[in-house]
């Protein structure tokens, strides 16, 4: 009977969508309700805390967003999902896990290198981008800097498991995976603030990225995902995936990546005032990760190749 009913409340949770309408009318339903949780959650930071301390939380995510941005987007959205259905479809289920591991693997190894770096050098990093702040403000910027980098870890590893879902054609989890997100953050406003202070959105941050990386496993389980300690680069399946990554996400973008960085480095030179201000324009233009997460893979792209499959 418990069984039965579980099953019931789970099944939407596992249906497949049939065709891009659908998928579409579901994205974008989650991706207001995520966004008026974004809203929410500007309206509690800003109740319990000073404009200066905003715009110290603002300014320590712009290192971890970029370094994600550098490493997932492209990846995900170009190479992955059409070299994971390649397999997929020919009933290769067994390499199209491996080669899986393997992307996800080497990806998580080259983040983990480029966040060491930050994480040791986060005031230099701070300093240089924020020479506005004091010693004590940029020492507090770098240290929620560090945390934050937990934080892209688990979007590091969810991505590739909504990749994943995505290619089996199922949207519902992916779709309602930011709610938690900025929930986490709403929760450590309420719950942690009184003895946290600023840590609070920071660690309710982390804490949201671990429930959006979670939410996606039942599902991708379900569907056959594992996880597994496979490096091998030389599989062909990997050799293709590295062929179809656009060089555009790989250089050095100067206008996708860089210029976030300059034009914050700018604008924390401001009083704090102007700062907050600016900073939550700011975000609405670079939403990732306040308002809901971007969607970097085109909504038709697993139907598509699902259907010349």
């Amino acid at each position: 009977m418990l069984r039965r009913a579980l099953s019931s409340i789970l099944q939407p949770f596992y249906r497949k969508q049939p065709d891009i309408l659908s998928a579409a009318v579901l994205l974008s339903i989650f991706t207001l309700a995520s966004r008026i949780l974004g809203l929410v959650r500007d309206r509690a930071l800003a109740q319990f805390f000073s404009e200066s301390k905003i715009g110290l939380y603002f300014a320590a995510f712009r290192l971890p967003d970029t370094l994600f941005e550098i490493l997932i987007l492209g990846t995900l959205s170009a190479a992955f999902i059409p070299t994971f259905i390649s397999y997929i479809s020919k009933g290769k289920k067994k390499e199209a896990w491996e080669v899986t591991a393997t992307v996800m693997n080497l990806t998580l190894i080259f983040f983990l290198a480029l966040a060491a770096i930050i994480f040791f050098f986060a005031y230099p990093f701070s300093r240089l981008l924020a020479p506005g702040f004091s010693v004590e403000e940029l020492g507090l910027m770098a240290s929620m800097t560090r945390i934050l980098l937990i934080a892209q870890g688990f979007f590091v590893l969810s991505l590739f498991l909504t990749g994943i879902l995505k290619s089996f054609q199922r949207f519902l989890v992916p779709a309602i995976a930011p709610l938690f997100y900025n929930l986490g953050i709403i929760a450590g406003i309420f719950l942690l603030a009184g003895k946290l202070g600023i840590y609070a959105p920071v660690w309710g941050a982390v804490g949201g990225a671990f429930i959006y990386f979670a939410i996606h496993l039942p599902l991708a389980f379900h569907l056959g995902f594992r996880f597994t300690p496979s490096l091998n680069i030389f599989h062909p399946g990997v050799r293709k995936l590295s062929t179809l990554l656009p060089q555009e996400h790989w250089r050095l973008d100067f206008g996708r990546f860089w210029r976030p960085l300059i034009f914050f480095s700018l604008l924390l030179s401001q009083p704090p005032h102007m700062v907050t201000s600016l900073l939550l324009l700011t975000w609405r233009r670079f939403p990732f990760p306040s308002l809901g997460l971007r969607w970097p893979t085109p909504l038709y792209l697993p139907f598509l190749i699902n259907r010349k499959t």
